[in-house]
């Protein structure tokens, strides 16, 4: 009898060692799948800002060759294509919307519409479609979404927004509106 309660005390003490053990091989695995989901969305983000910053760095002062977008005062332009998701369009609308003032948005923005029908109607009315024609920037072919600067008629500060890294497009939208659309008292 003794010998069955002694077996079956070394059954019980195996059973919750290797209980213990997979216990803590799972806690273990799952930290170190959350410091490597840690590192995928640093580099992500990472190459986020680069991405931006090379775009940025490719457009600046190209020249303005569309005679709707010459002007004297500084605009900031979304620029979008027919081929944009509307979900990336309506979220740079959105943060437009919270950072500038309706009056601020109808008199320094201007919505940019390109690969769309000449008679297609816009919900803004500070849309000009440009239709076929191009910019000459390097995302005239993409369906990307982008912010830029028009001053002294040439492309300054492009940016792309993206709702996953959201702190960006509105420091990038503050600092513009700050540096060009907000008076000096």
């Amino acid at each position: 009898m003794k010998k069955i309660i002694i077996s079956l005390q070394f059954f019980l003490l195996c059973c919750i060692l290797v209980i213990s053990s997979i216990t803590f091989y799972c806690f273990y695995s799952e930290s170190k799948q959350t410091d490597l989901d840690r590192e995928n969305e640093h580099f992500i983000e990472e190459m986020y800002v680069q991405d931006n910053l090379t775009a940025s760095v490719l457009c600046d002062n190209s020249p303005v060759d569309i005679d709707e977008l010459k002007s004297v005062q500084p605009r900031i332009v979304c620029y979008y294509s027919s081929q944009s998701c509307a979900a990336c369009l309506n979220y740079a609308k959105e943060r437009i919307r919270e950072i500038f003032s309706k009056h601020e948005e109808t008199s320094a923005l201007l919505y940019l519409a390109s690969d769309y029908s000449k008679d297609e109607k816009f919900k803004e009315k500070n849309t000009i479609n440009i239709g076929r024609k191009k910019l000459g920037i390097s995302l005239d072919n993409t369906s990307l979404v982008c912010f830029f600067v028009i001053v002294d008629n040439k492309i300054e500060h492009l940016f792309i927004p993206d709702r996953n890294y959201g702190k960006y497009t509105d420091t990038y939208l503050k600092q513009i509106k700050e540096r060009y659309f907000t008076p000096e008292f």
